[in-house]
């Protein structure tokens, strides 16, 4: 099966995961993965080896493949089969179990279901590789099955993947990382989607100005009110930069994200009832409430 892959989200800077315009495709070094794993408090490897043991003959990815052709392959009998599922019982280790879902992610049902069931056994390690199938895969069957399998109080690994994704992830990945906080029930990260309500956008013009922008000046995140969506008329507003002599001016606006706005007053409607207010894509409206119906003030996000 040939592998396509776009090109990479960065979850962290140091640590390179690769998502692929089908299922998740992880493809992390040892030396992410173990940066990963000392930042969680988990294991870097499985079974296949210890942080003590001599170096593994071949890689995650590798063991995952040899996985697949083994037992699942087109024509493997039942019986095979089942074995199968036996050995994606016994992988263990946040590294073998990225690249585990990697593989196997777009492999038949009765498959997906054991791999499924094996993340969520595999309580911290799993919850990591099942917020991001909930995020990052295409399949909107995975994504469900996966974020089904989350726990409602979100366990703080799912609420720091559920950041990554925010900071680091494609526009889609940033509206389902909201959706999934706001499915997951984490009030928490609220200030994490506060953060997101709109992302900023900048293009040069033309010599003369283009469309009439030079004459829309000044509009801001929280001059678009309680509510409002985004529309062709907010697309051409802004604010106009001078780019220095000899060179084209540039224009600079915010892109409101409704599905993160949505996300944000279902969260803010379940820590403090229907009254919630809400604040539409001004952001700084948002850090003020939150910072006054915390009592400690807002997490850190």
């Amino acid at each position: 099966m040939s592998v396509h892959r776009r090109p990479c989200t960065r979850f962290r800077a140091h640590q390179r995961i690769s998502i692929r315009s089908g299922p998740l495709a992880c493809v992390a070094s040892s030396a992410a993965l173990v940066a990963l794993a000392v930042l969680v408090g988990l294991p870097a490897v499985g079974a296949s080896g210890s942080a003590a043991a001599p170096p593994r003959v071949r890689t995650p990815e590798q063991d995952a493949r040899l996985l697949r052709r083994t037992y699942f392959s087109r024509g493997r009998d039942a019986e095979v089969r089942a074995a199968g599922y036996a050995a994606i019982r016994r992988v263990t280790g946040l590294e073998d179990l990225l690249a585990t879902a990697t593989v196997l992610a777009d492999e038949a049902d009765d498959v997906r279901a054991v791999l499924l069931e094996r993340l969520e056994d595999a309580q911290r390690p799993g919850l990591i590789v099942l917020a991001w199938l909930a995020i990052s895969d295409d399949d909107p069957s995975l994504r469900g099955a996966a974020a089904m399998r989350l726990p409602t109080s979100p366990d703080p690994t799912v609420a720091w993947a559920i950041r990554e994704a925010l900071r680091h992830g494609t526009p889609m990945e940033i509206d389902r990382a909201a959706e999934l906080a706001a499915w997951l029930g984490a009030t928490d990260l609220m200030p994490a989607l506060v953060d997101h309500l709109a992302i900023v956008r900048v293009r040069r013009l033309s010599p003369n100005g283009g469309i009439g922008l030079a004459q829309v000046l000044g509009t801001r995140s929280a001059d678009l009110g309680p509510g409002t969506l985004p529309t062709p008329i907010l697309a051409r507003t802004g604010t106009i930069l001078s780019a220095g002599p000899g060179r084209r001016p540039l224009h600079r606006w915010l892109e409101p994200r409704p599905a993160v706005h949505r996300s944000l007053l279902v969260l803010a409607r379940l820590a403090h009832g229907p009254e919630a207010p809400d604040h539409g894509y001004d952001a700084a409206a948002w850090r003020r409430w939150i910072a006054e119906v915390t009592p400690m003030g807002p997490p850190r996000p």
